[in-house]
Protein backbone atom coordinates (compact mmCIF):
# COMPACT_ATOMS: atom_id res chain seq x y z
CA UNK A 1 0.00 0.00 0.00
CA UNK A 2 2.75 2.46 0.94
CA UNK A 3 4.65 1.66 -2.32
CA UNK A 4 1.46 2.17 -4.16
CA UNK A 5 1.29 5.68 -2.59
CA UNK A 6 4.83 6.59 -3.34
CA UNK A 7 4.50 5.29 -6.52
CA UNK A 8 1.68 8.10 -7.26
CA UNK A 9 3.59 10.42 -5.54
CA UNK A 10 6.31 10.13 -7.83
CA UNK A 11 4.06 10.33 -11.33
CA UNK A 12 2.29 13.13 -9.91
CA UNK A 13 6.46 14.62 -9.38
CA UNK A 14 7.51 13.44 -12.47
CA UNK A 15 4.34 15.03 -14.21
CA UNK A 16 5.09 18.31 -12.64
CA UNK A 17 8.71 18.07 -13.58
CA UNK A 18 7.41 17.71 -17.43
CA UNK A 19 5.20 20.66 -16.99
CA UNK A 20 8.04 22.81 -15.85
CA UNK A 21 10.05 21.76 -18.54
CA UNK A 22 7.37 22.42 -21.38
CA UNK A 23 6.49 25.81 -20.15
CA UNK A 24 10.14 27.01 -20.02
CA UNK A 25 10.50 25.51 -23.57
CA UNK A 26 7.52 27.45 -24.14
CA UNK A 27 8.55 30.58 -23.01
CA UNK A 28 11.79 30.40 -24.81
CA UNK A 29 10.30 29.20 -27.16
CA UNK A 30 8.07 32.65 -27.56
CA UNK A 31 10.38 35.01 -26.92
CA UNK A 32 12.92 33.20 -29.95
CA UNK A 33 9.66 33.97 -32.13
CA UNK A 34 9.26 37.76 -30.96
CA UNK A 35 12.96 38.35 -31.25
CA UNK A 36 12.40 36.87 -34.83
CA UNK A 37 9.58 39.11 -35.73
CA UNK A 38 11.55 41.90 -34.37
CA UNK A 39 14.39 41.72 -36.52
CA UNK A 40 11.93 40.50 -39.76
CA UNK A 41 10.43 44.24 -39.10
CA UNK A 42 13.74 45.73 -38.75
CA UNK A 43 14.63 43.94 -41.87
CA UNK A 44 11.52 44.64 -43.62
CA UNK A 45 11.85 48.51 -42.68
CA UNK A 46 16.09 48.76 -44.42
CA UNK A 47 14.18 46.44 -47.22
CA UNK A 48 11.85 49.41 -48.16
CA UNK A 49 14.04 52.35 -47.59
CA UNK A 50 16.48 50.18 -50.00
CA UNK A 51 13.88 49.69 -52.51
CA UNK A 52 12.46 53.60 -52.35
CA UNK A 53 16.09 54.19 -52.82
CA UNK A 54 16.36 51.77 -55.42
CA UNK A 55 12.99 53.27 -57.58
CA UNK A 56 14.08 56.86 -56.98
CA UNK A 57 17.50 56.18 -58.84
CA UNK A 58 15.38 53.92 -61.48
CA UNK A 59 13.42 57.40 -61.94
CA UNK A 60 16.49 59.17 -62.34
CA UNK A 61 18.19 56.93 -65.08
CA UNK A 62 14.43 57.14 -66.61
CA UNK A 63 14.64 60.89 -66.62
CA UNK A 64 18.38 61.28 -67.71
CA UNK A 65 17.45 58.84 -70.83
CA UNK A 66 14.66 60.59 -72.03
CA UNK A 67 16.63 64.36 -71.76
CA UNK A 68 19.51 62.40 -73.90
CA UNK A 69 16.78 61.19 -76.58
CA UNK A 70 14.82 64.59 -76.73
CA UNK A 71 18.71 66.06 -77.37
CA UNK A 72 19.56 63.88 -79.83
CA UNK A 73 16.01 64.20 -82.09
CA UNK A 74 16.38 67.89 -81.52
CA UNK A 75 20.04 67.82 -83.05
CA UNK A 76 18.41 66.19 -85.79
Amino acid sequence: MLQKYMDEVMMELECERKNELNERCLEDSVEDYDSEIDYLEESDHYTESEQSDDEEQEQESVQEESQSTLRRMSGI
